[in-house]
């Protein structure tokens, strides 16, 4: 754990006056723990990327003229600008420029399931600019994207592509990360990445290695996002005692928000008491429906070939929202908390 971010610090990242770094550093320093930000390479990266694009903690509300490209934020759907003036009302705000009524609607579900009294920022865009709500914005957007892996590998390209789709202001974003490293005290290099497990051959539970799924794990911190998820009672166990018979199913009461219309991808792999990585074949739905909460009890069934002892179940998500997404193979990821339990033999009147 690093110690208190100071706006004398976050001064010497932009590399200037930087005018918002006390309440950002104000805002930061209570929360940072709460979405892993809490090593200093992490860090580091975090605060590189924010003074890009708050222009050395300059702005937490986009200058509107509009420009050209401003004028193309009406009516782009893939922001969710589907009202006359959406362009200029959910221009982007705080020090990560959050863009787009869908963008504002996702980060209203997401912050009001933490703290029910929060604003409807959809309603009401414009205080997405204050604090501490503009610096939480960011902290959506770097939590539900798994940027402290990449961040972690050290990777500032991998880290710009997903905040800004590209390497824009690269050679900025890689200055204000060097002066980053130098203010945070960061030297050491980063840890190698843990190798994924050797899936089993079986042509029964064998996925194609490109697979959404694998593709997807390469780019997330998945042990991270899980446990955040699972510290936030986002899945529970359905089996009281955690312990499941080989040939049965563990059940898992699942609660999820829709807020769009998309095609669902479920898969399920799961680690055996014996250490192996056994998949499970992809499942597709229709997810197209009402919006708002919906639960359903999932879950897949133990199989006969797996080995007693502490197992751990995994699950992905993927969410295909529109057919340029799914064109182009994008989707959006949800990386399900880890669930452990005890495998027992299977029942004797079974066998």
């Amino acid at each position: 754990m690093t110690g208190t971010i100071t706006a004398a610090q976050l001064r010497a990242i932009a590399g200037g006056t930087a005018p918002f770094a006390a309440k950002i550093a104000e805002s930061f320093n209570p929360l940072a723990a709460a979405f892993g930000l809490t090593t200093p390479l992490r860090q580091a990266h975090f605060f590189a990327q924010l003074a890009h694009e708050s222009a050395g903690f300059k702005y937490v509300r986009e200058i509107w003229g509009p420009t050209a490209a401003q004028k193309r934020y009406e009516g782009r759907k893939d922001l969710g600008n589907t009202q006359p003036g959406d362009g200029s009302r959910y221009r982007g705000r705080g020090p990560n420029q959050i863009t787009g009524r869908d963008n504002y609607r996702a980060f209203t579900a997401w912050i009001q399931r933490r703290y029910p009294e929060a604003l409807d920022f959809e309603a009401e865009p414009e205080k997405l600019a204050e604090f501490p709500w503009a610096l939480m914005a960011a902290f959506w957007f770097w939590d539900t994207r798994g940027l402290n892996a990449l961040a972690d590998a050290d990777d500032v390209v991998a880290v710009a592509k997903k905040i800004n789709g590209g390497t824009n202001g690269l050679a900025d974003r890689k200055a204000a990360l060097k002066r980053a490293k130098a203010e945070l005290g960061v030297t050491a290099a980063p840890a190698p990445a843990p190798t994924t497990p050797a899936k089993p051959k079986s042509d029964r539970m064998s996925v194609a290695p490109s697979n959404w799924a694998e593709q997807s794990l390469a780019r997330y911190e998945v042990e991270a996002i899980q446990k955040r998820l699972r510290d936030l009672g986002y899945y529970m166990v359905g089996n009281p005692n955690r312990q499941v018979h080989v040939g049965e199913r563990i059940l898992i009461h699942g609660i999820r928000q829709r807020d769009r219309q998309c095609e669902l991808t479920r898969r399920w792999w799961m680690i055996d008491g014996g250490g192996r990585r056994l998949d499970y074949e992809a499942e597709r739905f229709d997810a197209y429906g009402e919006m708002g909460r919906e639960e359903e009890t999932i879950g897949p069934f133990i199989p006969l070939d797996a080995m007693p002892g502490r197992g751990r179940l995994y699950g992905v998500l993927a969410y295909d929202c529109n057919p340029l997404q799914r064109a182009m193979g994008w989707s959006i990821v949800s990386v399900l908390p880890p669930l452990e339990f005890e495998i027992l033999p299977r029942r004797m009147s079974e066998q």
